[in-house]
């Protein structure tokens, strides 16, 4: 309590939960007191001007009906208790106790090593606690000249209303 697990199921008397891959991975918690805990670990140093895809697995670690969106930052500096105020690039609803992977494409603006850290961004407590596993991070280069999918979403107006139909093609 207070400080994130780290799991290995094939050792015993370990805490439970299973990784997705591998034999190892790292649960942290949120309860109904407003009491939040974060993942984080520090990069190799990245190149400025670089691409590279930041990616993870969760799921929770037990079902429950409470959904809390689950995010990944990655910063140049040690995440602080501020960090629920930090926009992630990474957010999503974890809603099963089924693996997710979760991915991202980050540019590094300094050549320097990069903190990355997975948690409930957004702060506050949930009605139940719930316990996440997170497992495989990786930050992998892009290799140059790699084509990337290229948007063209087209709207059926443009500008709309509180309450009007969003209609969007692409």
């Amino acid at each position: 309590i207070g400080t994130c697990d780290l799991i290995n199921p094939c050792v015993p008397d370990d805490v439970s939960g299973d990784p997705c891959f591998g034999v190892g991975c790292g649960r942290f918690g949120i309860n109904s007191t407003g009491y939040v805990e974060y993942l984080y670990g520090q990069t190799l140093p990245l190149t400025a001007g670089q691409i590279y895809e930041v990616s993870f697995w969760i799921r929770k670690d037990y079902s429950t009906e409470t959904l809390r969106k689950i995010g990944l930052a990655i910063t140049e500096t040690v995440p602080t208790p501020s960090i629920s105020s930090t926009t992630p690039l990474i957010s999503y609803e974890v809603s099963s106790t089924q693996c997710v992977k979760l991915k991202a494409c980050f540019t590094a603006q300094n050549s320097v090593s990069h903190y990355l850290t997975i948690g409930p961004f957004g702060g506050g407590g949930s009605p139940e606690p719930i316990l996440y596993l997170v497992d495989s991070v990786s930050v992998l280069t892009i290799p140059a000249g790699t084509l990337f999918a290229e948007s063209n979403v087209t709207s059926s107006k443009p500008v709309y209303c509180m309450g009007d139909q969003v209609q969007l093609n692409g």
